[in-house]
């Protein structure tokens, strides 16, 4: 299950969540543009080097956007899982 779809070309083979569109879902998440810059400057998928590696399991934008909600928001006690 993917909460937060990115496209197909994302620097993710394989993911198997068949999400092919973005939708913003956080005023945190990055825009297109901020994408576009910051994808680049990842380093490349161990997958895609010589050395190999297991598929990613989430897309990396996904991740991206993960971190920048956490230093936007941190962990507020409302937000914490229920479990």
């Amino acid at each position: 299950m993917s909460l937060n779809p990115v496209p197909a070309d994302a620097d993710q083979e394989g993911c198997g969540c068949g999400c092919t569109t973005r939708r913003p879902r956080y005023p945190s998440d990055l825009t297109d543009a901020q994408w576009a810059v910051l994808r680049p400057l990842l380093p490349a998928p161990l997958t895609k080097t010589p050395l190999g590696g297991r598929p990613e399991k989430h897309h990396r934008r996904t991740v991206v956007d993960a971190i920048f909600y956490l230093v936007d928001n941190g962990i507020k006690w409302r937000a914490l899982p229920a479990d």
